[in-house]
């Protein structure tokens, strides 16, 4: 088991998180002013349950993140739709995840850089669909649970009543608690499934959730296939899953399937597919090739 400690370089658009043998402490830096936010916006993620060089997919991920790696249904043209609401990572040190989250875009985050040296296990680039934006609700959250510290970011908006009673300044890390609450371990992709199937009102429920043990991915979405779908790259170098196919890091991506569960645990790979249609919008059932992407490099 990994021990966590997440921290951030403290500023006026950081906060430091800890987690400690005697519990969660939260210390947070003085914080900007909240920015308005826009409304029925989207995330770009990526991550490596194995962990992957930063320097590898630094670049890519920014690429993304501004737009200039893919169309889908909103960005009909490159860099026409970004990705700006702040952003944040979790990577490995010294045998610890840490974690740092900035209400800066990323291609405006000196930081950034920093990373090129760390092996990096998720990252985030936010843009806002409920909640204001501010480095409080920059993903990737952190929670003790049970005795654990998990990590947790999601693409898409929840708006159903299931988890407003959770505490959370986003619709997304209502969801987050939502899912910790349900979650069970030892049987992981069916706790999972029930967890989701009580869920009906949403544009996406994909999220990367890890305890340093186990990494769960979930794709599951009701609109914008070619926006929400997952790609998984599964070689020899570990697997790599991505919002978007990201040609400069490997060439071959899988697109996961609309209700796929995966759960990564040491070096092996567990997949479930959920059975399920209810709720979807027809264009949503089926997911997109990976020939649909206009690539940066293409």
């Amino acid at each position: 088991m990994l021990v966590s400690c997440s921290v951030s370089f403290c500023s006026s658009t950081s906060i430091i998180h800890r987690q400690t043998a005697s519990g969660y402490i939260e210390s947070a830096c003085s914080i900007e002013d909240n920015i308005p936010m826009e409304a029925d916006k989207m995330c770009r993620m990526i991550a490596a349950p194995h962990g992957v060089a930063g320097e590898r997919i630094i670049e890519p991920f920014l690429r993304m993140a501004r737009g200039e790696n893919a169309t889908h249904e909103h960005n009909k043209a490159l860099g026409e739709f970004n990705h700006p609401d702040g952003w944040g990572a979790v990577y490995e040190n010294g045998g610890s995840y840490e974690s740092y989250l900035s209400v800066r875009s990323c291609w405006q985050d000196s930081s950034l850089k920093w990373f090129n040296d760390k092996t990096i296990i998720l990252m985030h680039a936010r843009r806002a669909s409920r909640g204001e934006v501010n480095v409080v609700n920059a993903h990737p959250f952190h929670v003790s649970h049970n005795g654990k510290s998990w990590y947790f970011c999601h693409n898409g908006t929840v708006d159903d009543p299931l988890i407003a009673k959770y505490r959370g300044g986003t619709d997304s890390e209502r969801y987050f608690r939502f899912l910790l609450q349900h979650l069970d371990p030892e049987n992981a992709e069916e706790s999972i499934e029930a967890a989701m199937g009580m869920l009906h009102d949403y544009t996406s429920l994909n999220a990367f959730l890890t305890d340093g043990d186990q990494f769960y991915v979930i794709n599951r979405y009701s609109t914008s296939p070619r926006y929400y779908t997952l790609y998984l790259h599964n070689g020899s170098d570990g697997p790599i899953i991505s919002s978007e196919p990201l040609p400069d890091v490997v060439t071959e991506w899988e697109p996961l399937k609309n209700g796929q569960i995966i759960v990564f645990q040491d070096s092996s790979m567990r997949s479930t597919l959920i059975s399920w249609s209810v709720g979807l919008r027809s264009s949503a059932l089926l997911a997109p090739r990976v020939w649909l992407y206009t690539a940066y490099n293409s």
